[in-house]
């Protein structure tokens, strides 16, 4: 087994990568300085990985949590860097010029941008965070692979099938969320990353931050087979994210049967889908649209969503029309012998009488949540910007409030247990953010019944 802490390779260098060891580059303009924060070995064993946090430009004292945390390969930090005492670096780093100020104000110190050439980035990151704890490698072993995995909702729903899960999520609070909560996790780009091995599925989530057109290909896996070759440049055709139509290429890459893409909250139009279905079709499958609201499967929440389900084709054994998951909830009233929705208030144990929109002229004003139904879809960054409201004539009654982070997460469908990490606004944006396993563990046994149905031979069954 690698030991995560010392990552000398074979050839007996005379410099090992240590965790917390500093090093530094000479440059023309100055010193750039960077600290190993973990260590990450590929799956495959293959490669060795490094995970670094570069110095304040110009600080007077080394000081690394205001940067961003970058990815390098080992032999990319060996040559480009060399390792040094915390005290030389210190004095290199105060002997660097900080950057121009304006008017004689104290500027703010940056990040160094000489870091960001110098490093094989694979994707930005927040700052102020701690580098993801990542397992030693492992042989392995996995049936779905979930792309854009964020904390591990999805993979939590891989987990109550029996199944497997292993995420893929270019944030590093993310990954270490997800490791916690639901198993291994890569720090990557899911634009970028390949499997190591076979895998039933491919989940690829919703990417809950904006694609910048113009990101380049890191020169190595951070976890895979192999090198992406040379650099190239991803440019934006349409309004699908790259991270999304890679799915297919990580699903043909696994030999994955079915893959399954979370398109959008709401009704997804044809310029939405159009790029994921003709890259479905160039990667050998076949692709179906389908619309489900999770309150039909047992989520406190309205949440209707799109999806782009993909099947292996090419032969006879091709799936036809994907129905869905069966239905097992249904509305208060129209139940055709189903149990109700799941309410608000069965959900959070509110007890009480509380005002709703059809008493406008009772109590104070502004929306009030309808605690007896569904919440609404929970979107960042407010949530549900309706509020809780007692009713004025009940004793002690407490003012109109929103709902809690916490509140929020029993509404995604989301354990009590699950962690997130950051500062609170960013743990807020994962659970807002966070997708509802019972969504993914519904969606995916129906999915895998359906291809077993067309195809008794095969082992899709969860």
């Amino acid at each position: 087994m690698t030991d995560p802490t010392n990552l000398s390779d074979e050839a007996g260098e005379a410099d090992p990568v240590k965790r917390f060891t500093v090093w530094e580059c000479r440059t023309v303009a100055g010193t750039c300085v960077v600290r190993v924060e973990g260590v990450q070995p590929t799956l495959d064993r293959a490669r060795e990985s490094v995970l670094v946090l570069p110095a304040m430009r110009g600080a007077p004292s080394l000081t690394f949590q205001g940067s961003d945390p970058r990815l390098l390969t080992v032999d990319g930090l060996r040559r480009r860097y060399r390792p040094t005492t915390a005290e030389n670096a210190e004095k290199m780093v105060r002997s660097t010029r900080p950057a121009p100020t304006r008017g004689g104000r104290k500027k703010e110190t940056k990040v160094d941008e000489r870091q960001v050439e110098l490093a094989d980035a694979s994707n930005k990151t927040g700052s102020q965070t701690s580098t993801p704890e990542v397992p030693p490698s492992e042989p392995w072993e996995c049936d779905v692979i979930v792309l854009n995995a964020g904390i591990g909702g999805a993979s939590i729903g891989v987990r109550a099938l029996g199944l497997k899960p292993y995420g893929v999520d270019g944030d590093a609070r993310s990954v270490e969320a997800h490791c916690a909560n639901a198993g291994p996790c890569a720090w990557a780009s899911s634009a970028f990353w390949e499997p190591s091995g076979p895998a039933k599925a491919v989940l690829c989530l919703r990417p809950t931050t904006r694609w910048q057109s113009g990101v380049v290909a890191p020169e190595t896996v951070v976890e895979g087979q192999g090198a992406q070759g040379e650099e190239k440049e991803v440019r934006e055709e349409s309004s699908a994210d790259p991270r999304q139509i890679a799915a297919f290429r990580v699903g043909r890459q696994c030999g994955a049967a079915i893959v399954l893409v979370e398109v959008k909250l709401g009704a997804a139009t044809s310029k939405d889908m159009d790029p994921l279905i003709v890259a479905a079709s160039k990667e050998g499958y076949v692709a179906q649209r389908y619309r489900v609201d999770a309150a039909y499967l047992g989520l406190p929440q309205h949440r209707p969503t799109e999806f782009l389900i993909a099947f292996r084709g090419g032969g006879p054994a091709t799936p036809g029309k994907f129905r869905g998951p069966p239905v097992a909830f249904a509305p208060l009233g129209n139940t055709g012998g189903l149990p109700s929705f799941r309410t608000v208030r069965e959900a959070l144990g509110l007890s009480g009488r509380f005002l709703t929109d059809a008493e406008p002229n009772r109590g104070p004003k502004g929306p009030r949540l309808d605690i007896d139904a569904p919440s609404p879809p929970i979107r960042p960054p407010k949530g549900v910007a309706a509020k809780i409201t007692a009713d004025p004539d009940t004793k002690d009654a407490p003012p109109p409030r929103a709902l809690t982070t916490e509140e929020l997460g029993i509404l995604q469908g989301l354990p009590s247990s699950v962690q997130s990490v950051g500062t609170d606004k960013q743990r807020r944006h994962q659970i807002l953010t966070a997708f509802a396993p019972v969504l993914a563990e519904k969606l995916l046994a129906a999915a895998l019944q359906h291809a077993h149905a067309a195809d008794p031979s095969s082992t899709l069954t969860a």
